[in-house]
């Protein structure tokens, strides 16, 4: 991810994995939807091909939100956070394309990667409980629905091959191989698809991608 600076406008944008654009700048006092925030985070769709792709993340993101609003606080009174949605839009680009444009609050946090080289154990133990505990709400809430098996099997694949190119997976690849050669033959023993929850969350749940704040 590549980051960049504007003085003029006081904003950062920053240049993502999926074409989208990023810009994180103060709020708008003149826009009614900004003004109960002090910096918005604007994504921005690359093009009209985008557009209905965008709106389903964020529609996913607003269903999360909701879900996580309603679970207990964890012990610790760690926080997951899902930023607000406060507007959707569109925009033309320089192509003249009508693009999707969202802002969202942007929430002040601890990167989790950060969070967890600085806690102590029974801290770690805690976040490790507040994740487990939303997972399992996520997929109890869940629908069920068929995933086609190609779906899986393209899925596993990607999954090998970014794997290989990580240097730092080098040492394990092949029991990595190993593992995904296995549900590889699990997900072809049913041709005609798996059963199983259908996510309300778009993104992958990775630590890099939670941010944490610790309440008072």
């Amino acid at each position: 991810v590549s980051v960049l600076y504007c003085v003029e406008t006081m904003s950062i944008t920053v240049q993502g994995y999926s074409g989208c654009g990023i810009i994180v700048r103060r709020c708008d006092r003149r826009d009614a939807s900004e003004s109960s925030c002090t910096h918005v985070v604007e994504k921005s769709s690359p093009g009209a091909v985008y557009n209905a792709r965008l709106m389903k993340q964020i529609d996913k993101q607003e269903a999360y939100a909701s879900l996580l609003s309603s679970a207990p606080k964890s012990r610790d009174s760690l926080n997951i956070v899902i930023p607000r949605v406060l507007f959707r839009r569109e925009r033309l680009n320089h192509t003249g394309e009508s693009c999707a444009v969202v802002g969202m609050t942007f929430e002040h946090h601890v990167d989790c990667i950060v969070f967890l080289l600085r806690s102590c154990p029974k801290t770690v133990r805690a976040l490790v409980d507040a994740l487990m505990h939303l997972l399992q709400c996520h997929v109890d809430q869940s629908p069920i629905g068929t995933v086609p098996t190609a779906v899986l099997r393209d899925k596993l694949v990607d999954v090998l091959r970014v794997s290989r190119n990580n240097q730092q997976l080098a040492p394990i690849i092949d029991e990595l191989g190993g593992i995904i050669e296995d549900l590889r033959r699990w997900v072809d023993a049913s041709p005609d698809g798996h059963e199983m929850p259908i996510g309300m969350c778009h993104g992958d749940l990775t630590l890099s991608n939670v941010l944490i704040q610790r309440g008072p």
